[in-house]
């Protein structure tokens, strides 16, 4: 199933892809892959370690630590 991942427990975790600039959050089913504010590409997972975001007001990531202000993301031509 789409936006999902497995929890530690075999559940299925919602995980989220997250506005840099904005902080607007969408699950992950969602589709959507740009914010409808301002038009940034969203965070999918934590570019250092590949964890799904499962909160959506992450400012961290939950397995790494990396803070995600600052991360500049770039569409794929």
């Amino acid at each position: 199933m789409a936006g999902t991942e497995p929890g530690w427990d075999g559940s299925r975790t919602l995980t989220f892809r997250v506005c840099l600039r904005c902080a607007r959050a969408v699950p992950s089913s969602s589709g959507e892959r740009y914010c409808i504010n301002d038009g940034s590409l969203l965070l999918e997972h934590c570019p250092s370690c590949s964890a799904a975001i499962t909160n959506p007001y992450a400012r961290y990531c939950a397995a790494c630590g990396l803070e995600f202000a600052g991360i500049v993301l770039e569409a794929l031509a």
